[in-house]
């Protein structure tokens, strides 16, 4: 497995005016990328992606998409699969990230991604 963030897009951006919208944006423009496609059904989104929000949505988040992304060769030469997880919450910078796995992976993603939601989380508070 391997985690990469999107930092570098994220910080260009002003940060107190995102809403889901924008998280859902990114995702469809990935999967888009992926299938490549020109544009996305609601039909194609809802077979690649799960959008988790209020009680269900980890990390402290309002709102959390969870897309399984197509590789079309594997990434590194080595990874075979990606899972995208985009993270919102009102008036916080979103988080996005990236995991690769391998054959081997894949079979414990629920679990790895379970033991990484619980290692990252919004603060309470005002921001």
């Amino acid at each position: 497995m391997k985690i990469e963030t999107m930092s570098s897009q994220l910080f260009k951006r002003s940060p107190w005016i995102e809403n889901p919208t924008w998280d859902r944006d990114q995702v469809t423009r990935e999967l888009k990328d992926a299938l490549r496609l020109h544009s996305l059904s609601d039909s194609v989104f809802s077979q690649h992606v799960v959008t988790l929000s209020g009680v269900d949505a980890p990390f402290n988040a309002d709102t959390v998409f969870l897309a399984r992304l197509p590789l079309h060769q594997p990434y590194q030469n080595k990874y075979d699969y990606a899972t995208g997880v985009y993270v919102w919450k009102e008036a916080r910078r979103s988080m996005v990230f990236h995991f690769f796995f391998t054959e081997e992976g894949k079979k414990c993603e629920e679990k790895i991604l379970s033991k990484f939601y619980k290692t990252v989380c919004y603060l309470t508070g005002h921001p």
